[in-house]
């Protein structure tokens, strides 16, 4: 029977765990995690309960972490488990500070006036009527009752940072766990990704030798191949794994998105990614994946729509779940109201997710004519990526359209130009934006702009653009 590995992490640290879960998915556990275990209406609290049920628990430490009642109701129940600290695998996100009596006192303090605070609130309501309320309080006193021994566990154990282990691959983790496949896992994990090429090749045909006909060799290798561009290898290696391993849902997953992106062939990608989700229903990638598929190739949005919405019932948390079904509500069902809330969702949820606020900048211009707030919310973009091609340009025109402020607007342009400064047609139309409002003051600029998309590409040339630059 697999042993089961629980990630027990903060919705706050999900890039983390999300990391963590990939590194982990060749070796065999069986990784429960809530975005896959946990159903459509599903109780969390029932599930978080499992965590006694299971092998072993990683808990991805962070200030978000310690300060979730949710959290710290899985640490609760762990704590009922006499062999604990056998179980449990800590992982201590970068920056969290618990080594320190200090550091740990300001915790134990955090959770006392939590429990003080709602207790106080809740002396001026009858009981009966706040159940469930007064049950959160019984929670939170026995987190306040154990946080001392539990951070005090944490601080005396060798608990490394997420960085020094993910350096390592996690194998310090798999050293301790003793999965099954050991030696096969270790040496896979081993693998150095500052290696060159060559040498992970040469290391990735001794594991073959070794471990003949092994799915998760053949999925390694085609990871690699992958890295390396190698597609047509890829394919190979995966469809290997699939050969020897037909209930591997991640080699299905990894085949669909190149065969969907790198070959076009999107009849063969949607019955892999179908096959993926088949094997793991919980599966949000693959669920987003096919989504897109049916939205841009297969030109079917209501399928796109219900698998979109699909993939946040397993996981209402994903941001990229929420762009996907307000891009697609936003320009195919003409949805705007929807549209907006999803943008907005998808940005609450990742603040420096540029796509969804250059989308979310368009729709407040366009649709709700709200300028300020558009310009804001490109200006935001620009200050997390400065090279936003798109973005500078949109910025430009709602300058230039809305609020006629060509001076303006052509500094944005001028960036947005220079991105890619081998790109013809952005020369002619930065050529024509110039000459419409600023002959003679930019004639030689407009001209220059002109004769580069011209020697880019000759079919820009335009007798009436001559004329007017003579």
């Amino acid at each position: 029977m697999r042993q089961t590995l629980f990630i027990s992490y903060s919705w706050s640290d999900t890039t983390l765990a999300d990391k963590i879960d990939n590194a982990f998915q060749p070796t065999g556990l069986y990784i429960k995690r809530d975005i896959r275990e946990i159903a459509y209406k599903g109780s969390i609290k029932e599930y978080m309960s499992q965590v006694r049920d299971t092998d072993f628990v990683l808990l991805l430490i962070s200030d978000h972490f310690i300060k979730s009642p949710k959290c710290m109701y899985e640490v609760l129940e762990l704590l009922k488990e006499k062999d604990y600290k056998e179980k449990i695998l800590p992982v201590i996100s970068d920056g969290t500070k618990i080594f320190k009596p200090e550091d740990r006192l300001e915790y134990i303090q955090y959770w006392s006036e939590k429990f003080l605070d709602l207790e106080k609130k809740l002396k001026i309501v009858n009981t009966t009527d706040a159940l469930e309320l007064y049950n959160e309080l019984k929670n939170i006193e026995k987190i306040r009752g154990s946080i001392d021994e539990f951070l005090g566990y944490l601080s005396d154990a060798n608990s490394p940072s997420f960085s020094h282990l993910a350096s390592q691959n996690f194998k310090p983790i798999f050293d301790y766990i003793g999965v099954s496949d050991k030696i096969l896992i270790k040496r896979i994990l081993s693998l150095k990704d500052n290696g060159t090429i060559d040498e992970i090749e040469i290391e990735l045909d001794k594991i073959e030798a070794d471990f003949p006909n092994n799915s998760k060799v053949y999925f390694t290798k085609g990871s690699y191949a992958f890295r390396e561009n190698k597609i047509a290898k890829s394919n190979y290696y995966y469809r290997k794994s699939i050969e020897l391993d037909p209930t591997f849902s991640s080699s299905y997953y990894n085949l669909a998105y190149n065969v969907e992106v790198f070959e076009k062939n999107y009849e063969e990608a949607k019955t892999l990614y179908e096959k993926a989700i088949e094997l793991e229903p919980t599966n949000t990638r693959a669920l987003n994946n096919l989504g897109g598929l049916y939205s841009k190739e297969l030109n079917k949005p209501d399928k796109a729509k219900e698998l979109y919405e699909t993939s946040l019932e397993i996981n209402p948390y994903d941001a990229t779940g929420h762009f996907n079904l307000a891009v697609l509500i936003h320009r195919k069902f003409k949805n705007y109201d929807t549209a907006k809330y999803h943008y907005e969702l998808a940005i609450e949820i990742e603040p420096d997710f540029v796509d969804a606020k250059h989308n979310y900048g368009m729709l407040l211009w366009k649709h709700y004519q709200k300028y300020a707030d558009a310009k804001n919310e490109f200006l935001e973009v620009l200050e997390i990526e400065p090279t936003k091609k798109n973005t500078l340009k949109q910025l430009g025109r709602l300058l230039e359209e809305e609020y006629k402020h060509y001076d303006t607007a052509k500094i944005y342009y001028d960036r947005f130009i220079a991105v890619e400064p081998n790109d013809a047609e952005d020369h002619y139309w930065y050529s024509s934006f110039l000459m419409l409002y600023f002959i003679p003051k930019f004639k030689e600029l407009a001209r220059h702009h002109y004769e580069m998309a011209c020697s880019l590409d000759e079919s820009f040339k335009s007798e009436h653009a001559e004329i007017l630059l003579r």
